[in-house]
């Protein structure tokens, strides 16, 4: 009977310290992975940390982008404002420059012209342009009331935002054509007085 208590002892011993061996490694793999897991965790943590700085570094960036485009909107708002402004002076400078024509014609044919108002010095080119091209007059005549009608309203009106300026620019310009030409007709027909 002692042998068969050594031999269960021996077996009951064989058993539990496999039992313990396995533990022992099952341990030592849970231990490798709970290795693996800090690791991981550490080696996670490092980028988020990574993540985290790129994250601000991208918000900093959007925020310079939105701070550079503040600056670059007054500028573009600035310029818009001396565009409209150009035309407005560009107006002024035609219309100065259609009455110094108008003026120019007038001269060289009335000796009184400077007493003259400046509707007669108009009227005065029609006559002039009627004796040649009626039609041309006419045309003239509406070319002269819508400059007329715009430059009050761009010099003494106030109302220089209401103004189509590029209209108002190529009727002065086919003013003055007209007037190169009727000053041409009328030197070549000999009709100064």
């Amino acid at each position: 009977m002692l042998d068969k208590e050594i031999k269960r002892h021996d077996e009951k011993s064989t058993t539990d310290k496999q039992a313990h061996e396995k533990d022992m490694m099952d341990q030592k793999a849970m231990l490798d992975e709970i290795t693996k897991k800090k690791d991981a965790l550490a080696s996670h943590e490092s980028l988020k940390k990574t993540a985290d700085d790129w994250k601000q570094k991208c918000i900093r960036a959007e925020n310079e982008a939105a701070a550079a485009r503040v600056p670059y909107a007054t500028l573009e708002s600035l310029q818009d404002e001396n565009r409209f402004l150009k035309k407005i002076v560009d107006s002024l400078d035609a219309c100065c420059s259609t009455e110094r024509r108008i003026d120019d014609f007038a001269k060289h044919r009335v000796n009184d012209f400077q007493t003259m108002p400046r509707k007669s010095r108009r009227e005065l080119i029609i006559s002039w342009l009627e004796r040649f091209d009626h039609r041309r007059a006419s045309w003239l005549h509406g070319r002269f009331a819508a400059f007329v009608h715009d430059r009050n309203r761009i010099c003494h009106d106030n109302g220089v935002l209401q103004v189509d300026h590029n209209s108002f620019l190529r009727v002065c310009d086919e003013i003055k054509q007209d007037l190169d030409q009727l000053d041409e007709d009328t030197r070549n027909a000999h009709l100064l007085l």
